[in-house]
């Protein structure tokens, strides 16, 4: 799932955290420090990733979730790579090669510098800014 957001719509990072945490059947938290961000290329851009991991179940396989941020210009790019854990460890390095390589072409009127995110600072959507890409897929 690939969203762009204007740096303005970004949320305070331990909300997208929780967030994040919840797509994989985590408990939210009050630490930001509980999932350290690493640095990573996105797009051929410095940027960093979270990744989350639940447990299974019920019925339900355990699902891992990799979140890649970036900035260009004044958007932040956000990648989100989900699934079943199984599938998910499959596939990482094809998911992490294919986002390194890519490229995000913005408008010449938006390629404006913009900062780039930091791993301390709110750098991922609201909650409710991507609530729909991100819950439908």
């Amino acid at each position: 799932i690939v969203t762009r957001l204007p740096q303005q719509g970004v949320g305070k990072l331990i909300d997208n955290i929780n967030r994040w945490r919840g797509h994989v059947g985590l408990l939210p938290t009050t630490d930001e420090q509980a999932h350290k961000p690493r640095q990573f290329t996105v797009a051929g851009l410095d940027g960093f990733a979270f990744d989350f991991e639940g447990q299974a179940k019920d019925a339900e396989p355990a699902k891992k979730q990799t979140v890649a941020l970036t900035s260009q210009g004044k958007m932040f790019w956000f990648v989100r790579f989900i699934g079943p854990k199984e599938l998910i460890d499959a596939q990482q390095k094809t998911f992490e090669k294919v986002l390194t390589d890519a490229r995000f072409v913005l408008p010449a009127a938006e390629a404006q510098a913009g900062q780039k995110p930091s791993a301390t600072q709110p750098s991922s959507p609201s909650p409710s800014s991507t609530q729909p890409s991100g819950s439908a897929r």
